[in-house]
C-alpha cells in the first residue's frame, strides 16, 4: 500500500523490537527514513541493519533511556525536524496491584508516560508553532479578503444606502 510517505522521516521510540520494530518496518516499507530509539544499542544495531538491508532507507539509532529527562530531551531536540512521531517505548510491570511496588510503578510511568510527554513536547513544539503561524496567516488573509469585499466595484460589495433610500 502506498501511503504517500516516501522521503518523510519518523522517530519511533521503542523501535528496536516488538510493536515498535513492526511499526518501523512498515514505515520503512513506505520509504520513510527512521530515527529508532531504545535503551539497548545492540538491539538498535540489529534492527537498523535489518531495516536498511530490506528497505534501503536511512536509519539512525539513538541508545537512550527515556526516563532520564536530560538525555530524553537532548535526543528529542536532535530529532525535532521529523515529520512523524511514534511513542512505543517501555512496559508497565506485570502483576497484581499488591505485588508490584510503588517504586516499580513510578519507574514504569517515568518511562512510558513522562517519557512520551517529554519527547512529544520537544518534537511537537515546532509543529504547533508552525500551525499557529499558518492559522494566523490564514485568518489575516481571510480578514483582508472580507474587508476588500466591501469596496465599491467588488463582486461582493454591499450597498451602503439606507434601506428606504431611492436607488
Amino acid at each position: 500500500m502506498d501511503l504517500g510517505l516516501q522521503g518523510r522521516s519518523a522517530v519511533i521510540t521503542g523501535g528496536s523490537k516488538g510493536i515498535g520494530f513492526a511499526i518501523a518496518a512498515e514505515f520503512a516499507r513506505e520509504g520513510v527514513n527512521l530515527h529508532l530509539a531504545a535503551r539497548s544499542s545492540d538491539d538498535l544495531k540489529r534492527a537498523a541493519s535489518d531495516l536498511i538491508s530490506r528497505f534501503g532507507v536511512r536509519v539512525e539509532t539513538h541508545a537512550v533511556d527515556l526516563s532520564d529527562r536530560m538525555r530524553r530531551d537532548a535526543f528529542a531536540r536532535e530529532c525535532a525536524d521529523v515529520d512523524i512521531l511514534v511513542n512505543c517505548a517501555g512496559a508497565i510491570p506485570g502483576g497484581a496491584l499488591d505485588q508490584v511496588s510503588e517504586e516499580a510503578w513510578r519507574a514504569a510511568w517515568d518511562l512510558k508516560l513522562f517519557g512520551y510527554i517529554g519527547v512529544t513536547r520537544v518534537i511537537l513544539g515546532p509543529w504547533v508553532t508552525t500551525a499557529r503561524q499558518r492559522s494566523r496567516f490564514e485568518e489575516e488573509r481571510a480578514a483582508m479578503k472580507n474587508a476588500g469585499s466591501n469596496l465599491p466595484g467588488s463582486s461582493c460589495s454591499r450597498s451602503t444606502a439606507a434601506p428606504d433610500a431611492p436607488a
